[in-house]
């Protein structure tokens, strides 16, 4: 484990374990809401409400389909993490979790003051959001902080082949002789 794993956190098992629970978590919860979306528009009791429910329906499919392309971005971000773009791609994904995470808090606000049962019921899948962008917001800087020491280690190769005095300078030393103005 390298230091700077150590300071953000950040452990490869651990990584690979939250992207896997993501992918689950996210199948079941898709599925489970294309159930009910198929009972809701299906039942005779809200067809008075089928606009309203459409509207609901195109929203959720739009969270789902970036729900598929976040942890599309995880994935890659985890699988080749040693390159300079792939924080980016865990920005991706914080965005969406954090996303639902604002939708799930406005939701449970709304219906535990109507099903107190709905809290509950949410309560674990909310504590997992919860977990999961803490731990990538770490990955996130744990990434970035690679990806900066990464371009600062080539910035200073490529600095020591085109002009080595300037490479002799950044490394504390002065160049001998005269300098002129």
């Amino acid at each position: 484990m390298s230091a700077d794993s150590q300071l953000f956190g950040v452990s490869r098992k651990i990584t690979i374990l939250m992207l896997v629970l993501s992918w689950i978590i996210w199948t079941a919860i898709t599925t489970f809401q294309i159930i009910l979306w198929v009972i809701l528009l299906s039942h005779q009791d809200y067809k008075p409400y089928k606009t309203i429910l459409g509207i609901g329906l195109c929203f959720d499919v739009a969270l789902m389909i970036w729900g598929i392309a976040s942890n599309i971005c995880l994935t890659v971000a985890v699988a080749k993490e040693n390159t300079k773009t792939h924080f980016s791609l865990v920005a991706v994904y914080i965005c969406y979790k954090i996303t639902i995470f604002i939708i799930h808090v406005g939701t449970l606000m709304f219906l535990t003051t109507q099903l107190h049962m709905t809290f509950i019921a949410g309560l674990p899948i909310f504590l997992f959001n919860v977990f999961c962008i803490t731990y990538f917001f770490r990955y996130f800087f744990y990434l970035k902080r690679k990806a900066i020491e990464e371009s600062s280690r080539l910035g200073r190769t490529i600095r020591a082949i085109f002009d080595p005095d300037e490479a002799s300078i950044d490394r504390g030393s002065r160049p001998s002789g005269n300098l002129e103005f």
